[in-house]
């Protein structure tokens, strides 16, 4: 899977693949979350990958020390949608543990 930029992916750049399974053209991304918080980011982002997101297929996995979600969609708005609330839910989880950080 090629690299791309957050910004490509959310302006429509998503790369396309040929889905396997069902045949079907999809967007895909791969978020990868490393450092510190990668550690809280499988439990925490879990529930939400289980969570229906119309016209999307999500798995996260631990990867070494990375927490990776990976993500497929039918189309652009779906791919944005899913990148939006997985964006956000590192967000909180980055913005956490920092703020847990300061006070040990």
């Amino acid at each position: 899977m090629r690299e791309m930029r957050v910004e490509d992916i959310l302006q429509g750049k998503a790369f396309h693949e040929e889905d396997p399974v069902f045949g079907l053209s999809m967007f895909s991304a791969e978020l990868r979350i490393e450092g510190d918080a990668a550690g809280a980011a499988l439990p925490s982002i879990g529930p939400e990958a289980g969570r229906e997101l119309p016209r999307t297929e999500t798995e996260i996995a631990a990867d070494g020390e990375a927490a990776v979600i990976r993500i497929k969609a039918a189309d652009a708005s779906s791919m944005r949608a899913a990148l939006n609330s997985y964006l956000e839910c590192i967000r909180i989880i980055e913005d956490i543990h920092r703020l847990t950080e300061v006070r040990q």
